[in-house]
């Protein structure tokens, strides 16, 4: 993939080079864990920035090709969104992202929420590789400039690097191991490279072998956190079934793939929805994972809905068992 067509045909890429990809193949476990790492941190990233666009349930279109292996997200992501690709169709598309596709805004409008993300990715990057770590959420010493629209973050060897105020709010709201799947499969002759097209070059920032355990997390140290893949600002629309009702904190228990989440209607009492109980719903809302301490990194989402729609009046108590 030469410079020219990365600038002229993508937004930006996620690469492993080196000789054990110099043909292009991985295998497909390795490639599959790799999709679904690069998926799971993108949307984060895009969450962060417009959380309606992350919670519509769009695939995001990537080419292998060889030379090395190359995940691509192209220019025409919008077109792709927008004409309904794999499991969506407009009419099932939010509010905000049909603002996308005005006239004023259309393809350009969904092309930079992608680039921004792909530029996210870089400075998480850039970010652990200056801290040594990324699990260092408590920092101290940190500098403001420019109206305080950039943030300098002190290291441990007293050097700074100054970030752009979002870059530093995304690095520090983003869980522990949202790099880990991404990194896992670097190896001495496998380097990570995230790229984004910025017109005149193509700005690159990897992950070597040496670097690898700044970001990689056992996935034993993750068995605590319920539905991962469930971010903080997601748009989401959950099936499951109302097993509860709590008038004193407001909120329902939705039973969701066998666990129960905690959800809070974005206005009024949960009073007005006593006839779900213990029935098949769909619930609509976005994702909260903020913590005791004002972080974003619960491990049990909870959700702030402003729909519930029952789906299933027949569905009884039984399958709640």
């Amino acid at each position: 993939m030469s410079d020219m067509e990365t600038q002229t045909e993508y937004v930006g890429f996620l690469k492993y080079n080196g000789k054990l990809v110099e043909d292009g193949i991985m295998d497909a476990r390795t490639s599959a864990k790799a999709l679904l790492g690069f998926d799971r941190a993108l949307r984060y990233c895009i969450a962060q920035e417009d959380a309606e666009l992350a919670g519509t349930n769009f695939e995001i279109p990537v080419r292998i090709q060889k030379g090395s292996w190359t995940a691509l997200i192209p220019s025409t992501v919008g077109q792709w969104i927008l004409a309904g690709a794999g499991t969506v169709t407009l009419a099932y598309l939010t509010t905000a992202t049909k603002k996308l596709a005005e006239n004023d805004f259309k393809e350009k409008g969904i092309k930079d929420v992608f680039k921004s993300a792909m530029s996210g990715l870089q400075w998480l990057i850039k970010i652990g590789k200056h801290l040594g770590s990324f699990e260092q959420r408590k920092l101290t010493g940190v500098k403001w400039r420019n109206n305080n629209e950039e943030v300098g973050i002190p290291n441990s060897k007293g050097e700074i690097i100054y970030v752009q105020r979002w870059h530093f709010e995304l690095y520090i709201n983003c869980p522990i191991a949202l790099l880990s799947d991404i990194v896992s499969i670097v190896e001495l002759e496998r380097n990570l490279v995230i790229g984004v097209n910025e017109g005149e070059q193509v700005v690159e920032e990897g992950v070597t072998r040496d670097e690898r355990s700044i970001f990689y997390v056992d996935e034993d140290a993750e068995t605590d956190v319920l539905f991962p893949q469930l971010l903080h600002g997601q748009r989401v629309q959950l099936e499951g079934f109302v097993t509860r009702g709590n008038e004193s904190s407001n909120t329902i228990g939705f039973k969701h793939q066998e666990h129960i989440l905690t959800c809070y209607p974005t206005t009024g009492s949960i009073v007005r929805f006593k006839e779900h109980l213990f029935l098949k719903c769909r619930i609509v809302g976005h994702i909260t994972r903020q913590d005791e301490h004002g972080g974003f990194n619960d491990p049990r989402p909870k959700i702030i809905f402003e729909e519930l729609i029952i789906l299933d009046e027949e569905a009884g108590q039984e399958k709640l068992l």
